[in-house]
């Protein structure tokens, strides 16, 4: 999740600087709409997903309990 998270943010700052770029109608445009596709795709499908893991991230060791302790 703190990958997805830390992923998602530089991704928001991409998605930012490439949109002003734009804007202003500077650098590459096509690089620049690659990177708006790409940063919205990752922003949209991926850190969601993230969401997900939060109750297997939190939800401790009980299900491992069965198992028999290692000395």
């Amino acid at each position: 999740m703190l990958a997805t998270a830390t992923c998602g943010w530089l991704m928001a700052i991409q998605h930012r600087a490439a949109r002003v770029a734009l804007d202003e109608g500077s650098g590459d445009r096509a690089f620049l709409e690659a990177k708006v596709t790409s940063t919205r795709f990752y922003l949209q499908q991926i850190v969601p997903a993230a969401a997900g893991l939060a109750a297997s991230a939190l939800a401790g060791d009980a299900a491992l309990e069965p198992l028999p302790a290692i000395a």
